[in-house]
Protein backbone atom coordinates (compact mmCIF):
# COMPACT_ATOMS: atom_id res chain seq x y z
CA UNK A 1 0.00 0.00 0.00
CA UNK A 2 2.61 1.93 0.83
CA UNK A 3 5.96 2.20 -1.18
CA UNK A 4 9.09 4.38 -2.36
CA UNK A 5 6.58 4.73 -5.55
CA UNK A 6 4.16 6.86 -4.28
CA UNK A 7 5.23 10.93 -4.81
CA UNK A 8 5.30 11.62 -0.91
CA UNK A 9 6.72 8.00 0.41
CA UNK A 10 5.14 7.94 4.49
CA UNK A 11 6.52 5.52 6.62
CA UNK A 12 3.94 2.66 7.16
CA UNK A 13 5.18 2.29 10.52
CA UNK A 14 3.40 5.82 10.81
CA UNK A 15 -0.22 4.33 10.27
CA UNK A 16 0.12 0.60 11.40
CA UNK A 17 1.11 1.20 15.12
CA UNK A 18 -1.51 0.00 17.33
CA UNK A 19 -0.40 2.55 19.94
CA UNK A 20 0.26 6.17 19.49
CA UNK A 21 -0.53 9.84 20.42
CA UNK A 22 -2.57 11.91 18.62
CA UNK A 23 -2.45 15.81 18.63
CA UNK A 24 -5.28 17.69 17.17
CA UNK A 25 -3.57 20.09 14.39
CA UNK A 26 -5.95 23.26 14.62
CA UNK A 27 -6.32 25.14 17.66
CA UNK A 28 -4.11 27.58 19.58
CA UNK A 29 -3.41 25.09 22.49
CA UNK A 30 -2.47 20.98 22.43
CA UNK A 31 -5.10 18.30 23.12
CA UNK A 32 -3.67 14.80 22.93
CA UNK A 33 -5.22 11.40 23.06
CA UNK A 34 -4.03 8.00 23.19
CA UNK A 35 -5.36 5.59 20.88
CA UNK A 36 -4.49 1.91 21.36
CA UNK A 37 -6.44 0.29 18.55
CA UNK A 38 -4.60 1.24 15.52
CA UNK A 39 -6.68 3.98 14.35
CA UNK A 40 -5.17 5.76 11.05
CA UNK A 41 -4.99 9.29 11.12
CA UNK A 42 -5.65 12.00 8.37
CA UNK A 43 -3.84 14.65 7.27
CA UNK A 44 -5.28 16.98 10.66
CA UNK A 45 -3.45 15.31 13.28
CA UNK A 46 0.06 14.83 14.37
CA UNK A 47 1.21 11.63 15.33
CA UNK A 48 3.85 10.44 18.56
CA UNK A 49 5.07 7.14 18.23
CA UNK A 50 7.18 5.45 20.73
CA UNK A 51 10.83 6.24 19.48
CA UNK A 52 12.65 5.42 22.50
CA UNK A 53 11.67 2.22 24.61
CA UNK A 54 12.27 3.96 27.91
CA UNK A 55 9.16 6.34 27.26
CA UNK A 56 5.82 4.99 28.00
CA UNK A 57 3.30 6.58 26.03
CA UNK A 58 1.14 7.28 28.51
CA UNK A 59 3.65 8.94 30.60
CA UNK A 60 3.98 11.09 27.29
CA UNK A 61 0.88 11.75 27.16
CA UNK A 62 0.39 12.76 30.83
CA UNK A 63 3.12 15.42 30.47
CA UNK A 64 1.96 16.54 26.67
CA UNK A 65 -1.36 17.35 28.18
CA UNK A 66 -0.62 19.05 31.82
CA UNK A 67 -0.65 22.54 32.42
CA UNK A 68 3.01 23.33 32.44
CA UNK A 69 3.35 22.27 28.48
CA UNK A 70 0.40 24.25 27.88
CA UNK A 71 1.77 27.14 29.27
CA UNK A 72 5.29 26.69 27.55
CA UNK A 73 3.46 25.85 24.52
CA UNK A 74 0.86 28.86 24.56
CA UNK A 75 4.53 31.37 25.86
CA UNK A 76 6.12 30.20 22.43
CA UNK A 77 3.41 29.82 20.09
CA UNK A 78 2.63 33.32 17.71
CA UNK A 79 -0.62 31.98 16.62
CA UNK A 80 -2.52 32.52 20.28
CA UNK A 81 -5.88 33.64 19.98
CA UNK A 82 -5.86 33.50 16.21
CA UNK A 83 -9.15 32.26 14.54
CA UNK A 84 -7.26 29.66 12.32
CA UNK A 85 -4.09 28.66 14.62
CA UNK A 86 -2.41 25.45 13.83
CA UNK A 87 -0.37 23.55 16.14
CA UNK A 88 2.93 22.96 15.08
CA UNK A 89 5.40 20.14 14.72
CA UNK A 90 7.90 21.99 15.19
CA UNK A 91 6.53 23.61 18.89
CA UNK A 92 5.74 19.69 19.75
CA UNK A 93 9.30 18.62 19.04
CA UNK A 94 10.59 21.26 20.84
CA UNK A 95 8.38 20.11 24.30
CA UNK A 96 11.20 19.07 26.69
CA UNK A 97 10.18 15.21 28.02
CA UNK A 98 11.99 14.29 31.62
CA UNK A 99 14.18 10.94 30.99
CA UNK A 100 12.81 9.00 34.22
CA UNK A 101 13.35 5.27 34.65
CA UNK A 102 10.01 2.77 34.26
CA UNK A 103 9.15 2.99 37.59
CA UNK A 104 9.16 6.99 38.09
CA UNK A 105 7.02 6.88 35.16
CA UNK A 106 4.38 4.43 36.90
CA UNK A 107 2.20 7.34 38.91
CA UNK A 108 2.01 9.08 35.81
CA UNK A 109 0.58 5.93 33.74
CA UNK A 110 -1.23 5.02 36.48
CA UNK A 111 -2.94 8.47 37.08
CA UNK A 112 -3.71 8.26 32.66
CA UNK A 113 -5.52 5.03 33.05
CA UNK A 114 -7.55 6.07 35.46
CA UNK A 115 -8.47 9.28 33.43
CA UNK A 116 -9.33 6.73 30.54
CA UNK A 117 -11.49 4.70 32.72
CA UNK A 118 -13.15 8.02 34.30
CA UNK A 119 -13.54 9.58 30.70
CA UNK A 120 -15.01 6.25 29.02
CA UNK A 121 -17.67 5.98 31.85
CA UNK A 122 -18.18 10.14 31.43
CA UNK A 123 -16.79 11.07 34.45
CA UNK A 124 -15.43 14.21 35.66
CA UNK A 125 -11.17 13.84 35.26
CA UNK A 126 -10.33 17.32 36.62
CA UNK A 127 -9.08 16.16 39.99
CA UNK A 128 -6.82 13.42 38.39
CA UNK A 129 -5.40 15.80 36.07
CA UNK A 130 -4.62 18.40 38.67
CA UNK A 131 -2.53 15.11 40.58
CA UNK A 132 -0.88 14.44 36.88
CA UNK A 133 -0.28 18.90 37.27
CA UNK A 134 1.24 18.07 41.01
CA UNK A 135 3.59 15.15 39.64
CA UNK A 136 4.62 17.30 36.96
CA UNK A 137 5.24 20.53 38.98
CA UNK A 138 7.45 17.75 41.13
CA UNK A 139 8.92 16.57 38.25
CA UNK A 140 10.36 19.76 36.49
CA UNK A 141 11.62 21.15 40.01
CA UNK A 142 9.13 24.22 40.03
CA UNK A 143 8.85 26.58 43.02
CA UNK A 144 5.69 27.92 44.37
CA UNK A 145 5.84 31.07 42.48
CA UNK A 146 6.47 29.60 38.97
CA UNK A 147 3.48 27.38 39.78
CA UNK A 148 1.18 30.27 40.83
CA UNK A 149 2.25 31.86 37.47
CA UNK A 150 1.50 28.35 35.58
CA UNK A 151 -1.62 28.32 36.49
CA UNK A 152 -2.42 31.83 35.85
CA UNK A 153 -2.24 33.92 39.43
CA UNK A 154 0.31 36.44 39.87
Amino acid sequence: MYGNWLAAPRNADIFNATEKILIRQTGDSIIAVIVENGFIARDNLHIILPQNPLFNLKYVLAIVNSKLTDFIYTTMNPEKGEALAQVKKQHVENLILRDISISEQQPFITLVDKILAEKKAGNDTRALEREIDVLVYGLYGLTEDEIRIIEGGK
